[in-house]
């Protein structure tokens, strides 16, 4: 069923116009200023494949936690609201500036079934409702044009993510603001302008590599975090016709194992997503001239489609980009 409504959207995008692209590269002197937020809600999570359980199954297994000794559920919440600004250095070469705010909220109706199993007790109590909100991580990128012709753009990206923004790990299940580890993300964007189906092909490849840190544990001893090398791929169709555009993203992320003092904390996992992209802007005027303020809409709608050991978090993210 899913391969038949992507191919009958690509047939559906095939006879329409590519007026103009998101601008991928900012020339000498242009700055790109974006601001979005991104909310994502969760109550199951993927065992395996598109096999889901409820979260607290998963959270308690994951802990060792035998099921029958807590009854009720959990929520989660997460809105994440960014802002980032680029700007064009030389022809080939950019540089980029995002910072976070982020409101984590968590909803539980646990209930302790076996008042003798301390470690359920635990559990219950670790897991309680709470929220935290504030500044998350800051991250720095730059962009340098390797190829580009009529009909494909190249990019390679670097990005450092400094981890400033509040993390611990004193509790079973915390709530970190920030990811609690320095990382270093190595980035290649391909771009396809496609005359015979008039639509733009974009895909994007990242590798994460994070750095060792020290946080707190739940004694208020400091031990050090370290974690494998992450992986995300994406790929998107995207057809704009007049000032509207629409598209398919799917993408995959692949997140190894937390380690605190070569402790394993069972929290890798991997997760496929299906995204819908609607948007408008002005940006076909380009192609006609100089545009005093080109500007971006865009709202796009993700749903989960399998994953292994994975939260389940379908989510909708608005954002709005303006070019000066």
């Amino acid at each position: 069923m899913f391969k038949k409504g992507l191919i009958g959207f690509i047939l559906l995008c095939c006879p329409l116009t590519l007026w103009a692209q998101q601008i991928a590269f900012l020339p000498p002197g242009v700055l790109r200023v974006d601001a979005g937020q991104e909310t994502k809600q969760s109550s199951r999570a993927y065992k395996n494949k598109n096999n889901t359980i409820a979260l607290k199954n998963k959270e308690a297994r994951r802990q060792n936690i035998i099921d029958s000794h807590v009854s009720g559920d959990l929520y989660y919440q997460e809105v994440n609201r960014r802002v980032t600004l680029e700007v064009g250095v030389f022809e080939d070469w950019s540089l980029g500036l995002a910072k976070t705010n982020r409101t984590l909220e968590r909803q539980s109706t646990l209930k302790l079934e076996d008042p003798n199993d301390l470690d359920a007790a635990n559990f219950v109590a670790n897991n309680s409702s709470h929220q935290v909100q504030g500044a998350g991580d800051t991250e720095f990128w730059t962009w340098w044009r390797g190829y580009y012709d009529d009909t494909h753009l190249w990019l390679y990206g670097l990005n450092l993510n400094l981890n400033d923004g509040e993390t611990g790990y004193n509790q079973a299940h915390p709530l970190n603001l920030g990811d609690g580890l320095n990382q270093v993300e190595f980035k290649l964007l391909w771009e396809a302008y496609l005359s015979g189906s008039r639509m733009m092909f974009r895909s994007q490849a990242n590798l994460s590599v994070p750095l060792n840190a020290k946080v707190k544990n739940s004694k208020g001893n400091e031990v050090v975090l370290y974690k494998g090398i992450g992986r995300h791929l994406d790929s998107a169709f995207i057809n704009q016709f007049g000032y509207a555009h629409y598209g398919l993203m799917l993408e995959g992320t692949q997140q190894p194992v937390t380690f605190l003092d070569k402790v394993g904390q069972n929290d890798s996992f991997s997760l496929v997503n299906l995204q819908f992209i609607l948007g408008a802007s002005d940006l076909k005027l380009l192609e006609e001239g100089p545009l005093a303020l080109p500007i971006l809409f865009e709202l796009r709608s993700t749903h989960c489609l399998y994953g292994n050991n994975a939260n389940l978090q379908d989510g909708l993210s608005l954002r709005f980009e303006a070019y000066f």
